[in-house]
């Protein structure tokens, strides 16, 4: 956070520099890079999954109170029936049959749990908080990220653009040099110094445009994002207020890692 806060008063100080050619060209906000971040993120896609596996869990446990109906049956065959062998005139005594059925049909309802349905979804809405303040905290480690980059590119940028307008600059002297010692009216130790200072800004350009090409293929990997030739990154309206610095609340000061183990503590709880 101090290394953004370096940066942007960097840009502050910037902020009344010329501008280049680079008005023309097709500009990519923060604002565009964080949301293509946030949707090429993959662990963002778990907080819809995580939602409805709480709501599913929830439909589980609430059928403990709904009533249980319940069919049940039995077959029976006995390889000896108790029968009457003595004879009754008239009368005919059928021995009971060999094989026997009973089938049985339960009604459950569950009056009172002691409290334990409602533990168990509290356990569940809890142990999901837990898992949405973890995508969180990943999703911000990444959003960190993809802003310093952004703002390390718009330096990057400044630096570019200072190096350009000095070479350009230095070619210009060198110009002159080599015509004053054609003249007579320089030495050769004069174009031998201008040549050298155009070289350091050439080998500065060098190392910014490279700087740059780096920054831009990272944030390609976070965000997803094909950078075309023609884009740079826009520099963003900072105002430079330092009263703003003085008015920090603690919320502003939380962290995601401080929600997670928030979570953490709650479930186990």
């Amino acid at each position: 956070m101090h290394r953004l806060c370096i940066v942007v008063t960097m840009l502050c100080l910037w902020s009344g520099l010329p501008r280049n050619a680079q008005a023309q060209e097709r500009t990519v906000s923060l604002a565009a890079l964080l949301e293509a971040g946030q949707e090429y993120h993959p662990s963002l896609a778990k907080r819809a999954l995580l939602k409805q596996s709480l709501s599913d869990q929830k439909d589980q446990l609430n059928v403990a109170y709904l009533p249980q109906l319940s069919l049940g049956g039995t077959a029976t065959w006995q390889s000896d029936v108790t029968q009457v062998k003595v004879p009754v005139p008239g009368v005919n005594i059928q021995p009971p049959p060999k094989d026997q059925y009973k089938f049985t049909l339960d009604l459950q309802q569950n009056l009172w749990d002691f409290g334990a349905t409602s533990d168990r979804k509290q356990l569940a809405e809890k142990h999901s908080l837990l898992e949405q303040e973890k995508v969180d905290a990943e999703w911000h480690q990444v959003r960190d990220r993809i802003m310093e980059l952004y703002f390390a590119g718009v330096v990057q940028q400044q630096l570019r653009d200072q190096a350009q307008a000095l070479d350009r600059y230095l070619a210009t002297t060198l110009e002159k040099a080599e015509l004053a010692l054609q003249q007579g009216v320089a030495i050769e130790r004069d174009v031998l110094l201008a040549r050298a200072r155009k070289l350091e800004a050439l080998q500065a350009l060098a190392d910014a445009d490279a700087q740059l090409e780096g920054i831009r293929r990272s944030l390609e990997e976070l965000t997803g994002r094909s950078f075309a030739a023609d884009e740079v990154l826009a520099a963003p309206e900072v105002l430079c207020d330092q009263s703003d610095a003085n008015h920090v609340d603690a919320q502003s000061l939380s962290s995601p890692e401080l929600e997670v183990l928030a979570a953490q503590q709650q479930l186990l709880t």
